[in-house]
């Protein structure tokens, strides 16, 4: 089972409530495998100074999601069991 990022986009950018310089969102990832799609919903998070750009957040905010999609493909990935068993 191999997985390829197919697709991605962040929503519901905002502050964290209480953390000073947090901010927090929600990020779509289209997961590919074979010829099934699998699409699942990672909550994100970025720590921002004032002045930051906000396409500087948005690039800290895709780079978690990269990194939260990176290690459920790798948990989800059992191909390696597979080959083990036969």
């Amino acid at each position: 089972m191999s997985f390829q990022l197919k697709d991605w986009s962040l929503s519901q950018i905002r502050q964290h409530p209480t953390l000073r310089g947090r901010i927090l969102a929600v990020a779509s990832v289209t997961l590919r495998e074979d010829a099934a799609e699998h699409r699942i919903t990672l909550k994100v998070w970025a720590d921002a100074a004032p002045g930051d750009a906000p396409a500087d957040i948005e690039y800290a905010l895709y780079t978690k999601a990269a990194e939260l999609a990176r290690r459920t493909m790798a948990a989800a990935d059992l191909s390696g069991y597979r080959q083990a068993a036969e």
